[in-house]
C-alpha cells in the first residue's frame, strides 16, 4: 500500500464542519439522510452519528444506464415526498450519473435534494449546486474507507490513491 492519501483525520474534519453545516439548517425534522451503497456507508454513518437531532436515515444503490437513465437496485423504504434530501457518496466519478439520479429522485417530489461526495474525478466540472465534493482527485482509484476494488479495501481507516 502507497502512503496516505486522505488520513481519517482528514475525513472526519470534513464531516464535523458538514455536519455543523446540517444541524444549522432550519426544519431539520424535515431532514432524510440517504446513502448511496456501497462505498460511502463509511462516510455516511460517520455523519449522521454526529447529528444529533431526530432524522431518517435510507439507503438507495442504482447502476447507471447507456440511455442516460439509472437503474435503481435497491429503493428507498421512505417516502421522500416534501424532504429535505441529503444524499451521501463516495466518489463522484462523473456528473451525468449524479444528474441522472437526481432527475430520477425529483420525480418523487422532495422539498430540496443536495448530494455530499467525498471525491470527484479532477475532470468532473461541478457546475449544479446541488452537487459538493470535499477533494478531487485524478487517475487511479481510491482505496479504504468503504471504497475498494472489487470490494478489497473497503476496511482500511485512511484512503489511499492506487494507481
Amino acid at each position: 500500500m502507497k502512503e496516505v492519501y486522505r488520513s481519517k483525520e482528514e475525513i472526519l474534519d470534513k464531516i464535523s464542519s458538514l455536519a455543523s453545516r446540517i444541524s444549522s439548517m432550519p426544519d431539520k425534522e424535515n431532514i432524510s439522510v440517504i446513502c448511496l451503497l456501497g462505498g460511502g456507508i463509511y462516510f455516511f454513518s460517520d455523519l449522521v452519528k454526529k447529528l444529533e437531532f431526530p432524522l431518517i436515515t435510507d439507503f438507495l444503490a442504482f447502476n447507471p444506464c447507456d440511455n442516460n437513465k439509472i437503474e435503481i437496485t435497491l429503493d428507498l423504504t421512505h417516502d421522500v415526498l416534501g424532504r429535505d434530501l441529503i444524499i451521501i457518496e463516495d466518489v463522484l466519478d462523473d456528473l451525468r450519473s449524479a444528474k441522472n439520479l437526481i432527475e430520477e429522485i425529483e420525480k418523487r417530489n422532495p422539498k430540496s435534494l443536495k448530494i455530499f461526495a467525498l471525491f470527484a474525478q479532477k475532470e468532473t466540472t461541478i457546475e449544479e449546486n446541488r452537487i459538493e465534493a470535499f477533494w478531487q482527485f485524478e487517475g487511479g482509484w481510491l482505496k479504504g474507507y468503504g471504497m475498494g476494488d472489487r470490494g478489497f479495501d473497503r476496511n482500511l481507516e485512511d484512503i489511499y490513491l492506487a494507481t
